[in-house]
């Protein structure tokens, strides 16, 4: 098959703009409906695996990252939004001196055929991240972007 030169440079286009691929893509089961992963993207190798974070008590959710140096884990909690079913947590730095950034970016349009881009809907999600070396509470510089 011969691709003309519109045909590469608009494939070169579209694989320029797609990003990096995420270290990992877990899966979120909640009751709002299916469709819903966080993507983490790790620059520091730290990261060897994940999990949801379980949903217990609402007291024990808001936006915060908590270290249990002793498992080798952190744990992210965070309030998205029904429009946001592909949040990212991104790492980076050092073991020592570590900055994770949790974005919950809208995806669009959940209901079209309402007169609103999205139901103002808030969801708990929360991560535990496994890693390769142990990470101290005071080491974690945590931020929470829409």
């Amino acid at each position: 098959m011969k691709l003309s030169a519109a045909m590469v440079a608009a494939l070169t286009l579209a694989s320029c703009s797609l990003g990096p691929a995420p270290t990992l893509a877990l899966p979120l089961d909640l009751t709002w409906g299916p469709g819903f992963s966080v993507l983490v993207f790790d620059s520091t190798q730290l990261v060897s695996g994940g999990r949801q974070l379980p949903f217990n008590n609402a007291d024990n959710f808001g936006d915060s990252a908590t270290a249990h140096p002793e498992r080798n884990e952190i744990d992210i909690t965070w309030m998205g939004g029904a429009c946001t079913h592909h949040p990212t947590v991104t790492l980076a730095g050092t073991a020592d001196a570590l900055t994770i950034q949790v974005a919950t970016p809208n995806d669009g349009a959940a209901f079209p055929f309402l007169p609103m881009s999205c139901a103002a809907i808030g969801l708990f999600m929360g991560v535990t991240l496994s890693l390769r070396e142990t990470v101290a509470q005071q080491a974690i510089d945590v931020r929470f972007s829409p």
